[in-house]
């Protein structure tokens, strides 16, 4: 499962080249549910970097809505901060 967000700009001929910001959730059969966030700023004069982070695993088991919710809700701070 993955959830994107875009950022928007302010000129429409920028947009096509805004990076989206990505969270995955991927199911990994010999560690379990590995979550990945994937923070990119919004196109600007600088340029921005970002990397790919993993944010945690999780045995299928153990699988929770909270630890889901946790891991959702620092993604959607962290590309808060970073547009």
């Amino acid at each position: 499962m993955a959830l994107s967000f875009t950022p928007r700009t302010r000129a429409a001929r920028s947009a096509r080249f805004a990076l989206a910001s990505a969270l995955i959730f991927r199911y990994d059969p010999r560690h379990g549910v590995v979550a990945y966030a994937d923070v990119k700023a919004a196109p600007t004069a600088r340029a921005a970097t970002a990397a790919v982070q993993r944010l945690g695993t999780i045995g299928v088991d153990a699988l929770s809505v909270d630890w889901v919710e946790t891991k959702t809700l620092n993604f959607i701070e962290a590309v808060l901060k970073a547009n």
